[in-house]
């Protein structure tokens, strides 16, 4: 039988990334308490209402920075103090600056833009030509072509963009682009939070 393998591990490094995307923004704002929004992300970020929280506040209070006088002494955070300098420079009071924020506000909304870019799915032609159904007796008569496993990720902690309604569209242009016609869903699993991943036969009227 043919068949379509699920979005598996690249699929749950992607949820990871979005899922941790308040712990980056903490860490990459300096945040003074990016322990903690790691620590909040980390446990309550399953829910949308952790989640939210944690990336809002990664964006809210001032990044902390370092003097060049606690960098040379080697207080605690000197790494981090040293990534500072690299990144912003040092002023010549020996206090470090907090230059442009124009490159880092980019990379922080590619960061929350990028997991979404693969979350859209739309119909194909041929595949708005291609019947779904549960119901085996549409099926009987038909020629089996093959089996497919379609899988969609979840859109992102939002919950903007529906698993299900993603992972049937591509399981109609998948089953189209095989020469089918009608596709039987033989099982569904999974939500709109963790992804969606259906199993399919494929059949084409004969």
């Amino acid at each position: 039988m043919d068949g379509v393998g699920d979005p598996g591990v690249g699929v749950l490094a992607v949820l990871a990334l979005v899922y941790f995307v308040p712990f980056f923004v903490a860490v990459m704002r300096y945040h003074k308490y990016k322990t903690a929004i790691f620590v909040l992300n980390l446990f309550a970020g399953w829910t949308f209402l952790g989640w939210v929280g944690a990336l809002v506040w990664a964006f809210i209070g001032e990044p902390v920075y370092w003097s060049k006088k606690q960098m040379e002494r080697g207080v605690s955070g000197r790494m981090a103090s040293q990534v500072i300098v690299d990144e912003v420079g040092v002023d010549e009071q020996g206090q470090a600056r907090k230059g442009s924020d124009v490159g880092k506000t980019a990379l922080l909304a590619m960061m929350l833009l990028l997991p979404l870019a693969g979350c859209t799915a739309t119909l194909t032609a041929t595949g708005g030509q291609v019947r779904v159904t549960n119901n085996p007796e549409v099926v009987r008569g038909k020629e089996y072509i093959g089996t497919v496993h379609q899988g969609a990720m979840a859109g992102g902690m939002a919950g903007v963009v529906n698993s299900s309604e993603r992972a049937y569209t591509k399981l109609r242009n998948k089953a189209a682009e095989m020469g089918g016609d009608t596709v039987y869903v033989v099982s569904e699993s999974g939500n709109n939070v963790s992804g969606v991943t259906v199993t399919a036969e494929v059949y084409r009227s004969k």
